[in-house]
């Protein structure tokens, strides 16, 4: 957002509260084609400032999604250390545990 105060060569202060009144600043001192300009300078700001605000929220959501999915991988890894430091496994501990080094390859298949 285009916002402050510019002292004008023949001293003035002009306070500019948005791109409208910078565009009405320049058109009175420089003419309608530094307005148009200083417009189309301010659009296109704006259109950066969208994408960047867009494509940052993309960003978020996806290191949001990947820190879940790791969130997961360590506790099935986290289950299988508990298991295996047992000296006995049991049958349906060992289908256990490739049920949840299954679900890890899927998880990191799908992530990479």
């Amino acid at each position: 957002m285009i916002q402050g105060m510019i002292r004008l060569p023949n001293g003035d202060l002009e306070f500019i509260r948005n791109a409208d009144d910078f565009v009405k600043v320049v058109e009175g001192r420089m003419g309608e084609d530094a307005a148009q300009m200083v417009r189309e300078l301010a659009e296109k700001a704006d259109d950066v400032q969208q994408r960047l605000e867009s494509d940052l929220r993309s960003y978020e959501a996806q290191l949001e999604s990947q820190s879940a999915t790791l969130r997961e991988i360590d506790d099935q890894v986290h289950y299988l250390l508990n298991v295996m430091h047992r000296a006995k496994i049991a049958k349906a501990e060992k289908e256990a545990m490739l049920k949840s080094l299954g679900a890890i390859r899927s998880e990191l298949r799908n992530h990479c």
